[in-house]
């Protein structure tokens, strides 16, 4: 068992952390540390993990083959927390949730393949679905999801050279409302990045430059030098947390792949533009997006899903870089979470008006966004195992 082979070094890390190495049913506030480092995430988060994976499982919240109360994020999030987990322990149980919402995403997939204008109004669960197709790639062998990925991302790639790489407002509510014109082209260049990354036989350099293409297109649309940022929308100024962590976060897989230094220069300007939207505490940033809707009375909102984002982008920046402030970052994320959005063994939705989400607000929960959170954090051990063992985890043939 992979994870059995780092623990003695884990605990090594978490003792010389200060910590007491006890596991608990709660979370444990994190331990200030003066250098972070991949391992020392985990051994302080840990406890994050072993409690919402626990709740997520049985709970209630995934039943006959799906993933309930998750917005669409579960498509992604609910199978590529579910196959990083199976490669760390060898759970099966792992392997077959999975795959059963694997081959149901594979049909929202196919079936929006002859929709494309559908598909987009539908941004979410399609992007979601076809997102969790492509990661999928970097665990089993299986040509019907490389295949599926691929005709729909083929499809959506001609609609987006149609409007010149940035896809307009008029696309449903979700770009038009939600996350913005911005985040949803980030998505496209951010689908490429993933499938060359997932699957390198399948169009890799092809997929790069159509990539860099649209990431270079938004960035001459929607560029705001004033505040080092990109903008919601092309009229509309508003620094927002969403479309500058997607870009950094497509920014980050594009350094990892091709080396070109303009990508790190870009993710190391959004970083220091998106800085006036960090809590005086310090601890997390404000995502403005949803905040009237939810009834938020003052600018310090925010949402487990924005802090999960600007955490997978946080960390693509630390693989770029090296540079162990952004892993401080995530840390202090982390501990935001742990210490005020942990409630009965889930992180609820947001942080509003000095407290967490309730049973008033008008959402309470999203089961993807804790998936997404338990996932980033096997991200992270997965990194650690790979350099504890002197060796990425390969990607396994399908049982």
């Amino acid at each position: 068992m992979i994870r059995r082979l780092v623990c003695i070094s884990l605990l090594t890390v978490l003792f010389a952390c200060g910590g007491s190495g006890n596991n608990s049913s709660e979370t444990t506030p994190p331990v200030k540390n003066e250098i972070i480092s991949p391992e020392k995430l985990i051994a302080l988060h840990s406890d994050l993990e072993e409690v919402v994976a626990h709740s997520m499982s049985t709970s209630g919240y995934f039943s006959e083959n799906n993933w309930h109360q998750h917005f669409g994020d579960a498509y992604m999030y609910g199978p590529a927390y579910d196959l990083a987990e199976w490669k760390l322990t060898d759970n099966e149980a792992h392997y077959s949730r999975a795959c059963a919402v694997l081959d149901n995403n594979l049909k929202l997939v196919e079936n929006d393949s002859s929709d494309i204008y559908g598909s987009l109004i539908q941004a979410g669960p399609t992007a979601m679905a076809l997102l969790g197709l492509i990661e999928a790639g970097q665990f089993i062998d299986d040509s019907r999801y490389a295949e599926a990925s691929e005709t729909l991302l083929e499809k959506v790639d001609a609609l987006s050279m149609l409007f010149d790489d940035y896809i307009e407002p008029q696309f449903g509510e979700f770009v038009e409302n939600s996350y913005g014109p911005t985040s949803l082209s980030a998505i496209v260049a951010l689908v490429h990045l993933e499938q060359a990354f997932s699957y390198p036989e399948r169009n890799r350099e092809k997929h790069i430059n159509r990539a860099d293409k649209v990431l270079d297109s938004i960035h001459d649309k929607v560029w705001f030098e004033d505040n080092s940022a990109y903008r919601f929308a092309p009229r509309d100024e508003r620094l927002t947390l969403y479309p500058n962590a997607l870009m950094m976060l497509a920014y980050g897989r594009a350094y990892q792949m091709t080396k070109n230094p303009k990508y790190l220069e870009r993710i190391e300007s959004i970083f220091e533009g998106i800085q006036p939207l960090k809590d005086e505490k310090g601890d997390h940033y404000h995502s403005p997006y949803s905040a009237e809707m939810m009834g938020a009375l003052d600018h310090d909102y925010t949402t487990l899903s924005s802090q999960n984002y600007l955490m997978m982008a946080l960390w693509m920046a630390y693989l770029a870089s090296n540079n162990l402030h952004y892993l401080d970052e995530i840390d202090k994320i982390l501990g935001f979470i742990k210490e005020n959005l942990v409630v009965d063994g889930v992180i609820v939705h947001h942080w509003i008006n000095g407290r967490a989400a309730t049973v008033n607000d008008p959402v309470t929960f999203c089961s993807g966004c804790n998936l997404q959170t338990i996932y980033i954090l096997n991200v992270i051990e997965q990194h650690v195992v790979a350099q504890t063992m002197g060796s990425a985890i390969a990607p396994s043939q399908q049982h």
